[in-house]
C-alpha cells in the first residue's frame, strides 16, 4: 500500500501531500456547480448504490469521504438526516452549495480527516454508514473498525474493482519513474474477512 504511486491517500506520496491535495483535486475536478448538479442527476452509479441500500424515511446516514455529494444529496431527499464528512473543505462547501440549491436542510457537515475523527459527540452513531470509493488509509483495519462502530444497523462500502491508473502509469514510464499500482478491491474484502465480517 505504501509503495503505491500517489493516486490515493494510502500511498506514501499521497499521504505526504496531506489533506490539501484533495482541495486541489476538487478545484480541478469540480468545476461548475450548475453543470455538476445536472451531471449528478444523470449519474447511474449513485442510483445503483442507493438502490442496494436498505433504509426508510427515518434513517440517518454517515457519508464517509462524501466528496462532491454524489450520494449525500440524493439520500438527503429520501431520509431523515445525512452527515457529510470529508477532509476537503472545498468539497464540503460544494456539497453545502448543492444542498442550498436543492433546498435541503437535513445535512450536517464535518470537515475532518476520518482517521482523526472521534465517534463521540462530533460524529455519533448513525443507522447506516457509507464509504463510496473513499477507502484508502494506511491503517485500513482501524478505519473499517471505526466505520463498523459508527453504524447501528448496516455499512455499505464500494471500491473500484480495477485500480490500475493507465494515465499515471504511462506518464511515469515516459519520464523514467517507477510505477506501482494500488492494491485491488480484494484487499478490502480480505481485511473484512480477517476481522470476522463476511461482506456480501
Amino acid at each position: 500500500m505504501k509503495a503505491a504511486t500517489g493516486a490515493a491517500s494510502w500511498s506514501s506520496s499521497g499521504a505526504g501531500r496531506g489533506a490539501g491535495r484533495w482541495d486541489e483535486g476538487a478545484k480541478l475536478l469540480n468545476d461548475h456547480l450548475d453543470l455538476n448538479s445536472r451531471l449528478m442527476k444523470e449519474d447511474e452509479y449513485a442510483e445503483k448504490f442507493i438502490n442496494l441500500m436498505d433504509f426508510d424515511s427515518k434513517s440517518t446516514v454517515l457519508d464517509v469521504g462524501c466528496g462532491g455529494g454524489i450520494l449525500t444529496i440524493p439520500l438527503a431527499k429520501r431520509i431523515k438526516r445525512v452527515t457529510a464528512l470529508d477532509v476537503s473543505e472545498v468539497r464540503i462547501n460544494q456539497v453545502r452549495e448543492k444542498a442550498r440549491l436543492e433546498n435541503l436542510s437535513n445535512i450536517e457537515y464535518i470537515c475532518e480527516d476520518w482517521r482523526k475523527v472521534s465517534l463521540g459527540d462530533r460524529v455519533g452513531r448513525h443507522d447506516i454508514v457509507i464509504a463510496s470509493r473513499s477507502l484508502g488509509m494506511f491503517d485500513l483495519r482501524d478505519e473499517l473498525k471505526k466505520i463498523d462502530d459508527a453504524s447501528s444497523e448496516s455499512v455499505y462500502i464500494s471500491r473500484n474493482a480495477n485500480m490500475e491508473d493507465i494515465i499515471r502509469r504511462d506518464l511515469h514510464k515516459i519520464i523514467g519513474l517507477e510505477y506501482h499500482d494500488l492494491p485491488s478491491y480484494i484487499y478490502v474484502l480480505n481485511m473484512l474477512h480477517r476481522m470476522g465480517i463476511l461482506a456480501g
